[in-house]
């Protein structure tokens, strides 16, 4: 690996006026040793390494290289953890805002650089500046040390080790220093944590200088670890080199930069402001052009793929994202379809979105991930930047209840409350007239009330608009004979209207609409998902619905899960998908669609019969959904600032927005299209024909009944001038008490009326 170092003659006039005259010899060998076009490796690096090894030897020169080592190490935490203005802060509030910055540091060393945290004294120099002096690395910012043993590999380290690396992890640790004499020592435990993700390559990272790191089977470490200083000691005594590696890289090989100079206590190069020279920049902001691999899959509203001829591969709401993170970022995204999210095998390692990234082939990946365990063993995911509703797309079937049109008009309650009313109003205008008779003692009992058997029918005559055939005497009667007429009335325009409105409505629709009601439904009734994770989601929940769907879940992969061989397989009547809302709206659109241009009714489902398709109202889960990025990528605190401004400014809104609309365009114009005209066949008419036949046959046994009892019990008829009424006095109110024969005219005699 070569490095250009192209600031050399910046440097040496930067050491010539602000060196001090007492550091004129060391100023000859930097001068000696940091030239144009300097190499970090090859002939250097191994005399370096022997340097190094000779110091070792010396005992004295070794102590000195620590401590000098120890002083950088103070140095660099310093500069890292400074504050702009916090020289008017209190030593107590500068050094409390400085450990927020940090959290902590890690120190992971071997028995060679054992010592270089206690190798400088913790106290030296001033006092009395309001900061902690030089060496004072406990002083203010907590520390993590550990000794790695020289038998213990770091392949797979030792329980002591990864309990450390545990501990640095879950207290957000932002330095860590690995100072080891063996570089392949280091590669192996960079490796092990990003493999078992138990290091946070987002971290700052400061390391010796070592040929081994940059071996062709580490370098994929430093498109994950770009936050890493490499210190390399040059000369006697010591002076260090600061580099990093270049990010974003081209091809396989790995560059390096000079970052800057320590000597004696020390930065050489000078700031580009006001502000100290960073040490860790900023490197995702701008990735200069750099081409980035993009997997994804056909699946709604996440990344749709379009037509041939639109020129376009995909589009959808991360497109979208993915575009706008392109332009802020600079970058050039390079799509890949894949297969789903895995292969038929379920092995996420080998298949899918999660296989593309595995592999190293993809930095993003888009498919409507959720924010969930099962996808962050796979992937780093972004802050979420939409929550989902999933249930589930099902069949639906309509009521043939013709036979019920006449009791359709009123409910079950209205019913019961008009059942009620018509069974207390005989009773109650026979009470009135009995008790009219009884307080008033007036002749009569009160006609047409006379007996409650009358009492009832002329009551429920009332209600179908029969009147009585006398105008009772009595004012209590009449007052309650007003109230019941204007209380029949509007029963029965009640009763009408209805029944005009349930003739012109269509038979009602049979669906699920609740988790109950899909686990109630018959055995026969199969949910399924894409991949097996849905099943995990339903087994693990705390519902007894959810858990009996675990049950009868099957899992979908490839052509089976499309949306048409979805939508196809739960129009047979016997199967219930499980995806996101927007997903499923679509493939219902696109079933019904194709049904419309198809001439025979569309392609036939599994068992001959077509049933309406439905998506339940209830969320089975609402989760959230986040774009995907490779393991331990750099990119993620940059990709998450972004998604979150495209959030707050309604960008993802509108996205989905005009994703759906050609959904909602055809569910409006298919839901036009399906509002059929109610007409009045012979079908609708059942109900009212069933009641004509039933009142026959009712009617036919009454008259039986009636002829059966008559001929059983005959009776003389009787003098039928008893029975005739004068025409003179037919609106004469009679009782039961007045002799008939006393009110007979001179005039012509009729037959009274019932």
């Amino acid at each position: 690996m070569v490095v250009q170092v192209p600031l050399a003659p910046r440097l040496l006039l930067t050491i010539v006026l602000l060196a001090p005259s007492a550091r004129q010899t060391h100023q000859e060998e930097v001068r000696g040793s940091v030239t144009p076009n300097a190499s970090l490796a090859g002939e250097e690096d191994r005399r370096g390494e022997a340097n190094t090894n000779t110091a070792r030897g010396d005992s004295e020169e070794w102590r000195r290289h620590l401590e000098q080592l120890g002083r950088l190490i103070d140095d660099i935490l310093e500069r890292v953890s400074s504050l702009p203005g916090e020289g008017a802060l209190l030593p107590e509030v500068a050094a409390r805002r400085r450990s927020q910055q940090l959290r902590c540091a890690a120190f992971i060393c071997d028995d060679a650089y054992d010592g270089v945290v206690g190798a400088v004294p913790l106290r030296e120099g001033p006092e009395d500046d309001g900061l902690p002096a030089k060496g004072a690395i406990r002083s203010w910012l907590p520390v993590f040390t550990h000794r790695v043993g020289e038998e213990e590999s770091l392949q797979r380290p030792g329980p002591e080790t990864r309990a450390m690396l545990r501990a640095v992890a879950k207290d957000g640790c932002r330095m860590l220093l690995i100072l080891m004499e063996d570089g392949a020592r280091v590669g192996d435990l960079l490796r092990y944590g990003d493999r078992e993700r138990e290091l946070d390559t987002r971290a700052n990272y400061v390391l010796l200088h070592d040929p081994a790191l940059f071996r062709p089977e580490a370098l994929y470490l430093w498109r994950k670890v770009v936050n890493v200083l490499f210190l390399k000691v040059h000369g006697s005594p010591p002076w260090f080199e600061l580099t990093t590696v270049k990010f974003p890289s081209w091809g396989d090989e790995t560059g390096s930069d000079l970052v800057d100079v320590w000597s004696r206590g020390a930065f050489l190069l000078p700031a580009q402001s006001s502000q100290p020279r960073p040490l860790f920049r900023e490197k995702t902001h701008s990735l200069r052009g750099k081409t980035l691999g993009v997997s994804t899959f056909d699946h709604m509203p996440s990344a749709v793929r379009d037509q041939p001829s639109d020129g376009l591969e995909f589009h959808g709401v991360e497109i979208e994202i993915l575009t706008t993170l392109g332009e802020f970022m600079d970058f050039q995204a390079q799509l890949s379809d894949v297969e789903g999210l895995s292969n038929s095998a379920g092995d996420n390692r080998t298949g899918g979105l999660a296989g593309s990234v595995a592999r190293g082939e993809a930095d993003i990946a888009l498919g409507n991930l959720f924010y969930m365990p099962a996808s962050l063993r796979h992937f780093d995911l972004s802050i979420p930047y939409t929550v989902q509703c999933q249930t589930f797309l099902t069949p639906e079937s309509r009521l043939d209840n013709a036979w019920l049109t006449l009791v359709l008009p009123f409910q079950g309650p209205t019913w019961a409350s008009l059942s009620a009313a018509l069974l207390a109003g005989g009773f109650l205008f026979r009470a009135v007239a009995a008790l009219h008779h009884r307080v008033t003692r007036a002749g009569g009992t009160g006609r047409p009330f006379a007996t409650l058997g009358d009492a009832v029918l002329y009551s429920w005559g009332m209600l179908l608009q029969v009147p009585t055939p006398a105008v009772p005497a009595p004012w209590p009667l009449r007052a309650l004979s007003i109230a019941w007429w204007v209380f029949c009335l509007l029963a029965a325009a009640a009763y009408r209207s209805s029944m005009t409105a349930a003739l012109s409505a269509p038979p009602p629709r049979l669906s699920f609409d609740t988790l109950a009601d899909l686990a109630a439904a018959p055995d026969d009734l199969i949910c399924g998902g894409l991949g097996d994770e849905g099943r995990r989601i339903f087994s693990t929940a705390l519902d007894e619905p959810s858990r009996r769907l675990s049950e009868r879940f099957e899992a979908l992969e490839g052509e089976s899960a499309m949306p048409m061989a979805v939508a196809s397989r739960v129009a047979g009547g016997h199967f219930a998908y499980y995806e996101n809302e927007y997903w499923l709206r679509a493939a219902r659109a696109r079933y019904l669609e194709s049904l419309e241009e198809a001439e025979e009714g569309g392609p036939p489902a599994e068992n001959g019969v077509h049933y309406d398709l439905h998506v339940m109202r209830e969320c089975a889960f609402t989760l959230p959904v986040s774009v995907g990025l490779a393991t331990n990528s750099p990119l993620r605190a940059r990709v998450d600032g972004l998604l979150r401004r495209m959030v707050e400014t309604g960008l993802v809104t509108k996205w989905l927005a005009d994703v759906m609309a050609p959904t909602l365009e055809a569910e409006r114009r298919l839901k036009g299209a399906g509002e059929e005209r109610v007409l009045m066949d012979l079908r609708r008419l059942f109900g009212a024909l069933l009641a004509l036949v039933a009142g026959h046959i009712l009617a036919g046994v009454a008259f039986a009944a009636e002829v059966a009892i008559g001929r059983r019990d005959r009776r003389p008829v009787g003098d039928v001038k008893a029975n005739l009424i004068p025409i003179s006095n037919r609106n004469q109110v009679f009782t039961e008490d007045s002799p008939v024969a006393s009110a007979a005219p001179t005039s012509a005699p009729v037959r009274a009326t019932p």
